[in-house]
């Protein structure tokens, strides 16, 4: 009898064992009770109890940290999610259980839509003092709050969940959510951690076994399915550090769009009368909504179809197809579409599509399209297209279209096209054209025109020279080979037939040899010939034979065809008259009009 009884006891136990073993990881009950031990000696007692193996990539948990639970008869998964409160995600893989960071918050059951009042407070996991402007939301009603300086807070919520989950986010912490049960009755307590606390990633993965006191710490490489795809880094501009951010955003608002800067959710629309004060609150700026209307202002998150300000509009990603503001608009992404301001418009990222401004635009990046401003616009990068401005345009690297403004034009780098500007064209390199009192540029492929072309690796002449009208004329001529403009004057040095001159020419190079060049050239001269009421215009083209005497030195004759119009009916003593010279051959149509044949000769430097 006795036998029998010790045989169905050990049959029992037997029986138990292997039903426990049979069970998942996490299926499987423990029991303990702890106070103030480290998280690891903790994960120990729950491996050794429930008979399993842990394994995590060794930089995501801080072993070191302090746990005080008492658990009774609790499952493994329950257990964990009383530690590590919805941090972490729990895989299991035979007799392992993989330990993960939680990427997402898992979907909870719903009841009828309640208002709560959570309280709670949010402390560092290192120091454990409380952290002030820490960013305390519940995602999907956009409801949120910021911790005060001991890292309190009180958030109030209109939810349907009965354990809604809340993220915790702070610039430079670890993002933490937590699922609360409601009501809460009473304050919640979360740890953040720091990114800058003192983990090496040591890239290695800890094993926890039930059997061994000591962990085992392997590569990472071993196990594979633990590697997780890191974050995106956030590219959203900072429209916090504009001129106009810094001033219209108040500084809470600036705390909360740091610490969100990765989470973003998009709405059908939003309404609002300045920024904050809105249908989205306080999450406005990490919302983009189709439709956007601000009465005065707004702060959003994007725009992905219209958007108009009664003042402005501030969106901290792209927006596209239509955006207004009787003041400005800045994007903190790309703009696609039709931008319009009173003042100024700017976008960080990209503009493809048409911008007007009052004022200005300002690009951080490239321009597609139109572009045009009161007074000036600026692009940092490269434009392809059109741009216009009353007063100055500026690229920063490459433009290839059509810029026009009523002062000047400047592109720092390749200008591929066309600069109209009232005074002055600037272009590193010219492979278009430029037109403009003043035209400069560092190389040229192209042409310019205008009263001073300047190109510093261009053409450049210092001319002296003869002809039948002065006998003493000084030119220089500057641009390049293609076409070069001519700055001229002459005088006649005679007792009776002085005549003073000074006029405008383009010309080009031909190269006709090794030493010999073609020199066509149109020039128009004004002549003094003792009167200022005479209006006295010397019309000229010049065939210029030109050759190569040495580095920097050339001989040169022409022939020229003059044309000659004048109102002057008399002379003036000491003074030419009449200008048509005798010994040439000439013509005089009238008493206004006269041409002959002439020539020109002299001596041309550099």
């Amino acid at each position: 009898m006795k036998l029998f009884i010790k045989i169905s006891i050990c049959t029992s136990l037997l029986f138990m064992i292997v039903q426990a073993h049979a069970q998942s990881p996490l299926s499987r009950k423990v029991s303990f009770t702890v106070a103030g031990k480290r998280l690891g000696d903790v994960l120990q007692i729950i491996s050794s109890k429930g008979g399993f193996y842990f394994s995590y990539d060794s930089k995501i948990l801080r072993k070191d940290s302090l746990v005080t639970i008492s658990i009774n008869n609790v499952s493994v998964g329950e257990t964990l999610d009383k530690i590590f409160v919805g941090r972490m995600d729990y895989k299991e893989n035979g007799n392992y259980v993989i330990l993960r960071r939680r990427m997402s918050p898992v979907p909870v059951p719903t009841v009828a839509n309640i208002t709560y009042i959570i309280k709670g407070v949010v402390k560092d996991a290192g120091s454990g003092l409380g952290v002030s402007d820490v960013s305390v939301y519940e995602k999907s009603k956009l409801a949120a709050t910021l911790t005060a300086s001991d890292g309190s807070f009180l958030l109030k919520v209109k939810t349907k969940s009965t354990r809604p989950v809340l993220s915790i986010s702070k610039e430079n912490y670890y993002d933490t959510s937590i699922a609360v049960a409601l009501p809460a009755l009473q304050n919640i307590l979360v740890t953040i951690q720091n990114i800058k606390s003192d983990i090496i990633d040591t890239n290695t993965i800890t094993i926890i076994s039930p059997t061994d006191s000591v962990p085992i710490i392997i590569p990472d490489s071993t196990i594979a399915f633990l590697k997780t795809t890191a974050p995106l880094p956030d590219t959203t501009g900072m429209v916090e550090r504009t001129r106009f951010g810094k001033f219209l955003l108040s500084t809470k608002q600036k705390i909360q769009s740091l610490n969100l800067s990765k989470f973003y959710t998009t709405r059908a629309y939003q309404l609002s009368l300045i920024p904050g004060l809105g249908t989205h609150g306080r999450l406005s700026p990490q919302v983009e909504n189709y439709i956007s209307i601000n009465a005065l202002g707004g702060y959003t998150g994007g725009t992905k179809a219209f958007e108009a300000g009664g003042l402005f509009n501030i969106n901290r990603r792209s927006a596209q197809y239509f955006q207004a503001a009787g003041l400005f608009n800045i994007v903190g992404g790309n703009f696609n579409g039709l931008q319009a301001a009173g003042l100024h418009n700017n976008v960080l990222g990209n503009v493809t599509g048409f911008q007007a401004a009052g004022i200005s635009n300002y690009n951080n990046h490239n321009m597609y399209g139109f572009q045009a401003a009161g007074i000036y616009n600026h692009v940092r990068d490269s434009v392809k297209g059109f741009q216009t401005a009353g007063i100055a345009n500026f690229v920063g690297k490459k433009f290839n279209g059509f810029q026009v403004a009523g002062i000047g034009n400047v592109t720092a780098q390749t200008m591929s096209g066309v600069q109209v500007a009232g005074i002055f064209n600037y272009a590193k390199k010219l492979n278009g054209l430029q037109v403009g009192l003043v035209n400069i540029s560092d190389s040229s492929n192209g042409y310019s025109i205008g009263l001073i072309n300047i190109v510093k690796h261009g053409y450049h002449q210092l001319v002296f020279s003869t002809n039948e009208i002065t006998n003493a004329n000084i030119a220089v001529k500057t641009g390049n080979k293609k076409l070069y403009s001519i700055l001229q004057a002459g005088y006649n040095f005679s007792n009776a037939s002085k005549v003073f001159s000074y006029g405008y020419g383009i010309g080009t190079t031909l190269k006709l040899g090794h030493s010999f060049t073609f020199q066509p050239e149109l020039s128009a001269r004004y002549l003094y010939t003792g009167d200022w009421g005479n209006s006295n215009i010397l019309s000229s083209m010049h065939l210029n034979f030109q050759t190569q005497l040495g580095k920097g030195v050339s001989l040169f004759v022409a022939p020229t065809i003059n044309f000659y119009a004048s109102n002057q009916t008399s002379g003036v003593n000491g003074y030419r008259y009449p200008v048509t010279p005798t010994g040439f051959a000439s013509k005089i149509y009238n008493d206004k009009l006269s041409s002959w044949i002439g020539f020109s000769a002299g001596i041309a430097l550099f």
